[in-house]
């Protein structure tokens, strides 16, 4: 029994959220395993596994690869159940991608499979994903509307991973309607509740988000001190592209602390990672903190060339957050000026 693939999957699970590298290499043990004794099923979850985590550590294609392997295993095993995990996480994969509507068709399908099986737990947290979608397209009203379909099934079934996050959702819906105040309140009950289970993953987006808001403030101390506590827990889990979001935070924060070239020299080494992994709106996200270097630095021929690549990623962006932080305004004279991004969403 020792060999079994399942243990290498219930370590794989346990390490969800805490260490990325010691899933992927528990649930990679898995695969061979299973494969080995042709258990389908167990090769599926294993391979859901890779799928979930590999995002988190930079590898958006080989992750989209596992994900389609797996929800295809999990259709040629009639798991319905399975099939809606699998498309969650695939869903996840196209937002972290900028593709938000794909993203929203495959989570919708996905809660339509849990509804069908009667996972409580999958329901609520479709409609979560599903309302952070609309958030990032803009449509606050319906996003509202499902984060508070989806706190009953929450409730339900004692999800407290799914809570801490969903209250985090409703902390940026409120952030987004201009209310610090209401942000400030759901994101410490979030907080607080993924102290609870020690979700680390959890804590850090947490921890990121209540920079922005510090940020929003002009607390730049406090800002710096939220971005640096999250980046170290990232980093501690091994979430590569998180962590990567944390540092452009930080260099925005190195910006409007004066320390403008050191800033601009952080987000120049993220762009080309952020490319490579294909995580198109994190890119873009870096190129208007660089825009805001250059013209701090009154270096206007530098700052409308980002500008140009910016505008071109901001077209393709679904995402309202990302896109709409990039501003051209041009004058009659022969002169031309790049507005200054504003941090966070419009």
């Amino acid at each position: 029994m020792r060999d079994d693939a399942r243990i290498d999957v219930a370590e794989a699970s346990t390490w969800i959220n805490t260490d990325f590298n010691r899933a992927q290499e528990a649930a990679r043990r898995a695969i061979a395993k299973a494969s080995a004794h042709g258990s389908h099923i167990l090769v599926s979850r294993a391979l859901g596994i890779l799928c979930q985590q590999g995002p988190s550590i930079g590898n958006l294609e080989q992750a989209l690869s596992d994900c389609e392997n797996a929800l295809d295993s999990s259709i040629e095993t009639h798991d319905v159940n399975g099939e809606s995990m699998m498309r969650t996480d695939l869903a996840a994969i196209y937002y972290q991608k900028g593709d938000l509507k794909e993203a929203e068709k495959i989570s919708r399908q996905a809660l339509a499979g849990f509804r069908e099986v009667g996972n409580l737990s999958g329901v609520a947290t479709a409609l979560s994903n599903i309302a952070a979608l609309r958030l990032s397209l803009g449509d606050l009203h319906e996003a509202k509307r499902l984060l508070e379909e989806s706190i009953p099934d929450y409730q339900a079934t004692e999800d407290k991973e799914g809570v801490a996050l969903n209250l985090n959702n409703l902390g940026d819906l409120s952030r987004q309607n201009g209310s610090l105040k209401t942000a400030d309140v759901f994101y410490a009950q979030a907080k607080a509740t993924a102290n609870e289970i020690d979700d680390k993953n959890a804590i850090a987006y947490v921890l990121n988000v209540e920079g922005d808001v510090w940020l929003d403030r002009g607390d730049l101390a406090a800002a710096r001190k939220s971005y640096e506590e999250s980046l170290a827990l990232r980093k501690q889990v091994g979430e590569k592209q998180m962590a990567g979001e944390s540092e452009t935070a930080l260099a925005l924060v190195s910006i409007e602390e004066g320390h403008v070239a050191e800033a601009e020299a952080a987000v120049r080494k993220l762009q080309p990672e952020f490319r490579q992994e294909g995580s198109s709106d994190d890119e873009l996200t870096a190129g208007v903190v660089l825009i805001k270097a250059l013209l701090t630095q009154s270096r206007q021929i530098d700052a409308q060339h980002e500008y140009e690549q910016a505008q071109n990623l901001a077209k393709k962006s679904q995402n309202h957050m990302c896109a709409c932080n990039v501003h051209w305004q041009g004058h009659e004279s022969s002169s031309t000026r790049i507005t200054q991004p504003n941090h966070g969403p419009c």
